[in-house]
């Protein structure tokens, strides 16, 4: 999980010129994250998880944290392919997207509702601003199409949190 939150955080530094990362850093960072998860699937599938029922949840826990390492792959490489509007209210956005990937990663360990309740109102606040970019261009729009579907994986490993909890 921090692995996946620390190459968000690099990626957003390096798309608003915050920071500036190779593209081969990127790449790595993303090779690793997939190694890993690869690696735990791998363990949880040769049956070395002592618990079935919370070793599913492992693997698709797993398998959720890898798919939000290649939307990031994807938002950074769609940054430097095209033309990106890199304007507050993009970053605003992003941020918020971020903030929900954090907000998955204490749900994870606490469970508390309130932090719950506080990932679904960044989902539902995504969705609806959202709706403000129809005028940007393509490319942008599939940026920020990028971060919506991060937001939504964050928001799939709540269920997998809670039943890991239950």
């Amino acid at each position: 999980f921090q692995m996946t939150i620390n190459f968000y955080d690099s990626a957003i530094k390096d798309i608003f010129g915050e920071s500036k990362k190779k593209i081969e850093s990127l790449k790595r960072r993303d090779r690793e994250i997939n190694k890993f998860s690869l690696f735990l699937q791998r363990s949880i599938i040769k049956h070395s998880y002592p618990d079935r029922t919370k070793g599913k949840i492992m693997f698709a826990y797993s398998f959720a944290l890898e798919q939000i390492g290649d939307e990031i792959i994807r938002s950074w490489q769609t940054n430097i392919d095209h033309k990106i509007t890199k304007s507050k209210k993009v970053k605003d956005f992003i941020l918020l997207s971020q903030e929900g990937l954090e907000k998955a990663f204490d749900i994870y360990y606490h469970a508390n509702p309130k932090e719950v309740r506080e990932l679904i109102e960044i989902k539902r606040k995504m969705r609806k601003d959202i709706l403000n970019f129809k005028k940007e261009n393509f490319a942008t729009l599939k940026f920020l199409n990028h971060a919506v579907k991060i937001l939504e994986y964050s928001c799939d490993l709540i269920h997998l949190s809670l039943m890991n909890k239950l």
